[in-house]
């Protein structure tokens, strides 16, 4: 299993796109996680994440 670690703080922008961006990959045989840290973001950081 792969883990993603994505760390953000109010680049809700960004984060969508890189989101979006993996569905054009091929997953490793084993699977993946991907995991968001919010840090506090006071923009619609989270509700992007929860999408």
């Amino acid at each position: 299993m792969l883990t993603l670690l994505l760390s953000t703080y109010n680049r809700s922008d960004v984060l969508a796109k890189t989101l979006d961006s993996f569905t054009e990959l091929a997953p490793p045989e084993d699977g993946w996680k991907v995991v968001i840290v919010d840090n506090r973001s006071d923009d619609n950081t989270r509700e992007v994440a929860l999408s």
